[in-house]
């Protein structure tokens, strides 16, 4: 038998210049954005999310998005910037 290999669900979350949050291509408030993990935690063991965030925007706005994932217990984001 072979080992059950459980690969974290992962989402990007776009923080755009305007501090306007996107995930998959749809804009979304702050409050849907922190539906997404909580309800995958239920189906995945490990989740993961990626906070993409234009180098011009208050950071308040990215740690909003951070501030939600230590809210739902994933602790396994990271944080990465974009030009535009």
């Amino acid at each position: 038998a072979e080992p059950l290999v459980v690969h974290p669900k992962e989402f990007f979350v776009h923080v755009d210049r305007d501090a306007s949050l996107t995930v998959g291509g749809k804009k979304l408030t702050l409050a849907e954005v922190e539906e997404l993990p909580e309800k995958a935690t239920k189906s995945y063991k490990q989740v993961s999310v990626v906070i993409r965030a234009d180098k011009r925007v208050e950071l308040k706005k990215v740690v909003e998005v951070m501030n939600i994932c230590n809210r739902i217990g994933v602790f396994d984001y990271t944080l990465t910037t974009e030009q535009e």
